[in-house]
């Protein structure tokens, strides 16, 4: 009978654990903004599902960027801390999103968002970041992975383009 009561207690904790633990990383560099150059950068971003206060577990994205645009003087750390809203359905989960970022043909797709801080100067704002892991359609990117990033605020940039150097992996 313990051993009945502790499967059926642990085993949505073990569910729940698994599932929580989705990830997005990876870095590398793209062509800087100012067409000479190089931008490099690395990114780590983490679903967990929480407590929403609706009584729904909803997936909270976490996480850093950083980012280096050698040529354009553009250099900043980003925090990633949202809570994505699904405008059709409402809240989602780590699950939910885990299969929406799965695109028609196979490729995987993040969209987040966060605040930054610039290095060195302090200047800040926010910033949104889309990653494209592994699409096909990207033939001329290595391993189809691709990186768009608009920064607003005291810094005002844009970029993106295919990954020239390094990886992604998205959920």
């Amino acid at each position: 009978m313990l051993k009945k009561v502790l499967v059926v207690l642990l085993l949505p904790l073990t569910l729940m654990f698994i599932i929580s633990c989705q990830k997005s990383n990876g870095g590398g560099y793209i062509d800087s903004a100012t067409g000479n150059g190089k931008a490099t950068f690395g990114v780590q971003i983490k679903c967990d599902n929480i407590l929403h206060e609706s009584g729904n577990y909803v997936g909270r994205l976490t996480g850093n960027l950083q980012l280096n645009d050698h040529a354009a003087g553009v250099k900043i750390h980003g925090k990633i801390d949202v809570i994505p809203y699904e405008f059709d359905s409402g809240l989602t989960s780590c699950e939910m999103m885990s299969t929406e970022f799965d695109g028609p043909l196979g490729q995987s797709i993040s969209l987040t968002a966060g605040t930054y801080t610039s290095q060195p100067g302090n200047q800040t704002g926010e910033f949104a970041i889309l990653l494209v892991d592994n699409d096909p359609q990207f033939t001329d990117c290595l391993d189809g992975d691709g990186m768009e990033i608009e920064v607003i605020g005291d810094i005002s940039y844009q970029n993106g383009g295919c990954l020239r150097g390094g990886n992604l992996s998205i959920f």
